[in-house]
């Protein structure tokens, strides 16, 4: 475990060695535990190192699920426990949600030590103590942090330990209510104490109402002063600041407002681990994110496992319809982090279970399939196939987005002068670029397409369905990283033709462009439009805290993309 060790102290070329050894080595010994728990242990390493956040979050999280495998097969196998212990300690809180782990890890590695001082070194007991307590102090448990480091404080004679104590004076001297009420005390009263006007607004913000999102705000902002410690009035306050926050002018006080509330959903959750409301909350605030900013499809993907879980033990906590909605989102969240063998694992169990035939076509229409070779095909046949991959990418379908790509890069190559062919490649760029995770590659991409997209403009500007490609592939892009003012443009141009012309094309077109011209206007210095996470009809009414009715089940199928 050399190797491993010094990766762990920063050696970045250890940890590919030692992952090579592992996999010699669980090749050899294949049910030993402890080899598949280092193994899993450096993998989140990998993690650490790698240069593109997709792959770190992947790397890790498939990692974790290795070690927290290792754990369930040897519960009490004190080196593995306290293995796993150290990994969750240097991951991330905001992102992992591990400390809770930890800190259960190392209480009973100290616990096991105290029973048998043989089964490990005395300093690893208090390593255990000493990181235990710090556990609990990130997650503002002080009462378990301070018993914890009052036995190290009492039990060790290693100065180092010494040192560090003194620097948490304030939690080792804190009083703590022995009659406090424990947090886990759920009431009745609290679900009665939600405002229902809140939650009418609330739902239509989550549907992308601005105003509502505003009023909504207002409502629980109301409700939060007279029930301050109801936490599902804090957990729906939290998402209307978030919410409240993508219409921020600024970047910084977007991101500003809703880290707050993902530190309060956190906070939530640790307090409240087995209330599904809660969990639900978060699992959706955090898969609507764009990745991009936050990095919070991880929590997404913990809270989502959580509650199907939960589900399969107790069918009574959630209804049927929203546990195979998660399992695609699921899915949709592995997907999102390029982690296509766990997608693929998911859905298969969805459509093999799930006896509603639409996640089928939602499944295939989200997952990779072999790309047809169009070099055989004619400029008509390539044309038409475009168009028709291309709206169907335009309305959600991530596999016919990738096509469409590869189509409209052959007929742009292949017929360079028509402009027609360069602006729906510049568009299908544009459209893939939304499922890419990094930054440079959304950024990089998206530019590239755009400016394939003016060009084509520039060259024939009174052609409408140029004009229309640019205005909708521009409304769907954030502000204030991509210009808005050639969407409107290109709006009012469309909408002046059709005044001018009803042929030119459909009334529920002109309808359309009408209502996206309205909302580019609203949308102005909206930072996050077009990159949130779109959630079902279904998942909108349980969390406005509505029964799950028939109709909206049927109704998600002209809405989930």
């Amino acid at each position: 475990m050399v190797l491993y060790q010094q990766g762990v102290n920063g050696d970045a070329s250890a940890v590919p060695k030692a992952l090579e050894l592992l996999e010699r080595v669980r090749a050899m010994v294949p049910d030993n535990h402890l080899v598949k728990a280092y193994y899993g242990a450096t993998l989140v390493l990998t993690g650490r190192d790698a240069p593109q956040s997709n792959t770190r979050f992947r790397n890790v999280l498939r990692g974790l699920k290795i070690l927290d495998e290792a754990v369930d097969a040897a519960p009490n196998d004190v080196e593995i426990r306290l293995l796993r212990g150290f990994v969750n300690r240097r991951l991330p809180e905001l992102y992992f949600h591990r400390n809770a782990m930890a800190a259960e890890d190392f209480v009973f590695v100290a616990a096991s030590y105290e029973q048998d001082n043989s089964l490990l070194p005395q300093d690893l007991y208090w390593r255990a103590l000493y990181e235990g307590g710090a556990a609990y102090k990130k997650l503002e448990n002080y009462a378990q942090a301070q018993q914890l480091w009052k036995k190290l404080q009492e039990t060790t004679t290693d100065e180092r330990y010494q040192e560090l104590l003194k620097r948490e004076k304030k939690v080792l001297d804190r009083s703590h209510k022995e009659a406090a009420e424990p947090k886990a005390g759920w009431k009745k009263r609290w679900v009665k104490e939600v405002p229902q006007e809140g939650l009418q607004y609330y739902e239509q913000a989550l549907e992308g109402d601005r105003e509502a999102a505003f009023k909504a705000f207002d409502i629980f902002s109301q409700a939060m002063e007279k029930h301050r410690r109801n936490p599902l009035v804090q957990a729906y306050y939290a998402d209307c600041l978030s919410m409240t926050g993508k219409y921020q002018e600024d970047v910084p006080g977007m991101i500003g407002l809703t880290i707050q509330a993902m530190k309060t959903y956190d906070r939530l959750v640790a307090d409240y681990p087995d209330n599904v409301q809660l969990r639900l909350m978060r699992a959706y605030h955090s898969y609507r994110l764009p990745e991009t900013f936050f990095h919070r499809t991880a929590t997404a993907i913990e809270d989502f496992l959580v509650l199907t879980e939960r589900y399969r033990d107790d069918s009574s906590i959630l209804p049927e319809p929203l546990y195979w909605q998660m399992l695609f989102d699921l899915g949709a969240a592995y997907a999102r982090l390029g982690m296509e063998e766990e997608a693929h694992q998911v859905w298969a169990q969805l459509t093999e279970q799930s006896p509603d035939p639409r996640y089928r076509e939602l499944v295939e229409s989200q997952t990779a399939a072999e790309m047809p070779d169009f070099s055989q095909w004619s400029k008509e046949e390539l044309f038409a196939e475009g168009k028709r991959l291309h709206e169907l990418g335009v309305a959600g379908n991530r596999r016919a987005a990738w096509q469409a790509r590869e189509c409209w890069r052959l007929a742009h190559e292949t017929y360079p002068g028509d402009i027609l062919a360069q602006a729906y490649y510049g568009s299908a760029l544009a459209l893939t670029a939304r499922d890419a995770v990094e930054p440079e590659q959304i950024f990089r991409t998206t530019y590239h397409g755009l400016n394939l997209l003016n060009e084509a403009v520039e060259l024939e500007p009174e052609n409408l369905e140029i004009r229309m490609l640019r205005a909708f592939v521009l409304n769907a892009l954030p502000r204030p990283f991509f210009p808005s003012r050639l969407a409107k443009e290109d709006f009012q141009v469309l909408k002046e033709a059709y005044e001018r012309d009803n042929t030119v094309f459909s009334r529920e077109q002109y309808e359309r462009i009408v209502q996206a011209l309205e909302r580019a206007q609203e949308r102005e210095g909206t930072p996050l439009s077009g990159m949130e996470g779109r959630l079902s009809p279904l998942v909108r009414q349980w969390l406005a805290g509505k029964a799950i009715r028939s109709e909206v089940i049927r109704d998600e199928r002209d809405e989930t993309p």
